[in-house]
């Protein structure tokens, strides 16, 4: 699991260059759903030396049973006045092809700011189908939501038991939200090269490369948004696979 360097994220706030701090909530690829007192600290750390903090709530909506996402929007308002919140329901109702978010700014200012910079860079408008799709989903497709997180469910907990039975110095997280798993493969001793085109080569498995998101060589994220008996092939292939490798 993972958890914030408080200390760490203090010292850095504290340096003149970093002005903004971007917080992703539920985390990808971790699939982390920070606390509320995590969210505290952060805005609060942040506040006192006058960073930004924007808050990537993109994930919120996929949340595995006996977890809750914690909105930054549910906190005290006066700590929360100077934050930034994103959110769409690109990830929730598969929606991303249509490019439709939203950014929720309670300060006037900030938010003046904020249209103006977007009249600059002519992003000040949105499709009309992504916006109507938007509206249908809240609206209409929660029934939808709740079946495909079951699905997620299932399937998180496939590749769990999976890696822990048979493969345990592969590490990987117990999802609390998202549809994506972080896995840890640096027991393989594989470069992080060797080991995305031994995957594709050996499993005709394609996974996100765990570089993609900082210094994680040897680490991937696994998509868990498919029907089960996808995702049991697809270990039954990594099983392959990995009889041959694992140490």
């Amino acid at each position: 699991n993972y958890s914030i360097d408080f200390e760490k994220f203090e010292s850095e706030c504290k340096k003149d260059e970093n002005k903004m701090v971007i917080l992703c909530n539920p985390h990808n690829p971790g699939g982390i759903l920070w606390s509320k007192d995590d969210l505290e600290k952060v805005i609060k750390i942040a506040n006192e030396n006058d960073v930004v903090v924007v808050v990537d709530e993109i994930w919120q909506d996929i949340v595995m049973p006996g977890n809750t996402h914690t909105s930054v929007l549910s906190l005290d308002r006066k700590l929360v006045e100077k934050a930034v919140v994103c959110q769409s329901a690109t990830k929730s109702f598969n929606l991303a092809g249509l490019c439709c978010g939203y950014t929720i700014i309670s300060d006037p200012e900030m938010m003046e700011q904020y249209k103006k910079t977007l009249d600059v860079m002519r992003s000040n408008a949105v499709n009309v189908m992504g916006l109507e799709a938007t509206q249908l989903a809240f609206d209409n497709a929660e029934d939808w939501l709740n079946e495909m997180i079951k699905v997620i469910d299932t399937n998180q907990k496939i590749v769990y038991d999976f890696f822990k039975e048979k493969y345990p110095k592969i590490i990987v997280n117990h999802l609390q939200a998202t549809y994506v798993m972080w896995m840890d493969f640096r027991c393989l001793g594989l470069s992080g090269d060797e080991l995305m085109q031994t995957l594709v080569d050996k499993a005709d498995l394609v996974f996100t490369d765990g570089r993609f998101f900082g210094e994680c060589d040897g680490f991937v994220r696994f998509n868990l948004a498919a029907p089960t008996h996808l995702i049991k092939d697809a270990l039954a292939r990594l099983d392959n696979l990995l009889q041959e490798i694992y140490k």
